[in-house]
């Protein structure tokens, strides 16, 4: 499945940090990149040269886990945009009660 018919952009950008034997995400402000990797999704993998090395994952490991990250993301998003509403409605009640005991 491509990346873009669900609304991801073809470029994202993710911090990983080694713990034990697992990569985590962290805050991008809280790390200086030590490697800069490539992730490539649904391409022809192409012969790499000149390179001193290189790390070809197959596994799509990262991705999921980017692809998560994201779904919690918009979660937190959604969740956040569902208080809002709740929070207008109640002032809009309020205001409603304040303008009526305004007119007596």
């Amino acid at each position: 499945m491509k990346l873009n018919r669900r609304g991801i952009p073809k470029l994202l950008s993710f911090v990983v940090e080694k713990k034990n034997i697992n990569f985590d995400f962290v805050d991008e402000n809280s790390k200086d990149p030590l490697y800069y990797i490539v992730i490539a999704s649904n391409c022809e993998r192409k012969k790499c040269d000149n390179l001193s090395n290189y790390l070809v994952d197959t596994s799509a490991t990262l991705l999921k886990q980017g692809l998560t990250y994201i779904r919690e993301l918009e979660k937190g998003m959604h969740e956040h945009g569902n208080m809002i509403s709740n929070y207008e409605t109640k002032v809009s009640k309020c205001e409603t009660k304040i303008s009526e005991y305004e007119k007596k």
